[in-house]
């Protein structure tokens, strides 16, 4: 379909619009952008196993891949997440996670780390980069990024609600935020490589289960990730990650000061009941790098929110922004970007949240899992001329829009 714009209200702050890029998709749970000139956007079917393209404005009708023996079951199987190489035009590489019945695996099923190619708009010659990832009905995880330095890292959850899964032990790859190479072999300088039993393709330990995974791409020194992590009894977290480091599930949940587990990190924000009354449920979080808005949001935090209903509040589609300091270690300020624009009939929840090439934040959003209709859009989040001129009154020639500033600037002069 082509686009179309959204009303524009106090649902976004002044000076920005809604665009519905496609509608009427099958739970889009991710997607990723192919760069210039190519320009199709993939997204990942949740339920189907199909990887579908979007290629001048319209759904392409055939799957671009189909992924064989798909496992589904409550909330947490399916195609879960999907990253292009950063060399995508060159290399055509598509990698996905998935969640696929295994009899013989843990549970009869597996999560696994697949690379696909693009060859003449098809997904093809399937190459198995992690296999047999702990899985289960529930918290697989599923976020797949590439980093900085060109290394793969990913979300696998701790396959289970609540008790001892497996989170604090490095034999094991459940509970953990893992790191490979493209091909699939172990980085040299991954933090547990040499320690004994342990496997080497943990990057950090002690997690519950997210859907929000992003390399830090602005601040320099040790590679690092923002993620969301989902607590218990809507305890929900915001974590940087380092290297190496605890983040202290199931020993604890949320910040605790006075508690430390060895090597431990506390959570960079939480919410909870005191400061976010109604259930959050994070779901993606992107970091903004782009060149499409105003400098004041570049380094900023996007978080999806899986906004539950809550007696007679209505699930609606929340997008919140967290901003941090120069540094990226502490949140300046938490905030709703994006506030509930969709009737409260839709009731959906935004899932991706990602940047595209072009600059722009691009979300996908959804109906409740449990619920029987899986219809998705995709929207995007356009500055608007107004937004324009704003943000030429508070730059100057050196802000990030660029010549598109400097050109606006100058007419502006001669109006």
């Amino acid at each position: 379909m082509a686009a179309q714009s959204v009303r524009a209200s106090d649902e976004l702050p002044s000076g920005f619009s809604l665009e519905l890029v496609a509608q009427d998709l099958n739970y889009p749970v991710d997607m990723a952008f192919a760069p210039p000139p190519d320009n199709r956007t993939f997204y990942v079917e949740f339920r189907t196993g199909n990887v579908r393209v979007i290629q001048d404005g319209a759904v392409v009708s055939e799957p671009w891949v189909t992924i064989p023996e798909l496992a589904i079951a409550e909330c947490c199987q399916g195609l879960l997440g999907i990253e292009l190489d950063p060399d995508f035009i060159e290399s055509g590489y598509v990698y996905l996670f998935y969640t696929q019945v295994h009899p013989s695996s843990l549970n009869g099923v597996r999560n696994r780390i697949v690379r696909y190619t693009d060859v003449n708009g098809r997904g093809t010659d399937g190459v198995v980069l992690l296999d047999d990832l702990p899985a289960n009905e529930t918290h697989n995880g599923g976020s797949i990024r590439f980093a900085p330095d060109g290394t793969l890292m990913i979300w696998a959850g701790n396959i289970e609600r609540d008790g001892d899964s497996g989170s604090q032990d490095l034999r094991t790859l459940n509970g953990k935020i893992l790191r490979i190479n493209a091909d699939g072999s172990i980085p040299a300088d991954n933090p547990f490589l040499t320690t004994p039993q342990a496997r080497p393709e943990i990057f950090s330990f002690g997690h519950r289960n997210g859907f929000g995974l992003v390399p830090d791409r602005i601040t320099t020194g040790p590679l690092r990730a923002y993620e969301t992590e989902n607590g218990p009894f809507r305890r929900d977290e915001l974590n940087l990650v380092y290297a190496g480091l605890n983040y202290g599930w199931n020993e604890l949940s949320n910040y605790y000061p006075d508690i430390q587990t060895e090597n431990s990190q506390q959570p960079l924000w939480i919410w909870n009941r005191k400061t976010e009354p109604e259930p959050m449920a994070p779901t993606q979080v992107e970091q903004y790098d782009g060149n499409a808005y105003p400098l004041s949001l570049r380094g900023s935090l996007f978080v999806g929110q899986y906004h539950r209903s809550s007696g007679a509040t209505p699930n609606r589609s929340v997008i919140r922004r967290i901003v941090v300091d120069a540094s990226g270690n502490s949140v300046v300020s938490e905030s709703r970007f994006l506030n509930g624009f969709l009737p409260p009939a839709l009731s959906r929840n935004v899932i991706a949240v990602r940047q595209a090439p072009d600059g722009l934040l691009y979300f996908t959003v959804v109906n409740a899992i449990a619920n029987t209709d899986q219809k998705g859009e995709l929207y995007r989040i356009l500055l608007t001329q107004q937004g324009l001129l704003n943000a030429i009154v508070a730059s100057d020639s050196e802000h990030p829009l660029g010549e598109v500033i400097i050109s606006l600037r100058r007419k502006a002069k001669i109006l």
